[in-house]
């Protein structure tokens, strides 16, 4: 096992700045959730389909059976349809 190495990064923090770990106000939580504002139109579930597409090589180095390529290509562009639901709850 190697000794870590310590980076040397040369930056300039203005005076004051501290980094460690964030400290809260206060220990007591809120009173209750905060408003949601225009955001609580999307309270629900929503649901709908869509489509992706995935551009890989299909080189002899990747262990992955691909379809076959056309005209000598090793590449292979993947064409998938998706579903998808997402539900957006009140705290």
């Amino acid at each position: 096992m190697s000794t870590p190495v310590q980076p040397n990064a040369r930056i300039s923090l203005p005076d004051g700045f501290l980094f460690g770990e964030a400290i809260l106000a206060s220990p007591h939580a809120p009173a209750g959730p905060p408003s949601l504002g225009p955001l609580s139109s999307f309270v629900g579930t929503w649901s709908g389909k869509g489509f992706n597409t995935i551009f890989r090589s299909d080189s002899q180095q990747t262990p992955t059976q691909l379809p076959t390529a056309v005209n000598g290509s090793d590449n292979v562009l993947e064409l998938n349809l998706t579903s998808e639901s997402l539900s957006f709850l009140r705290a």
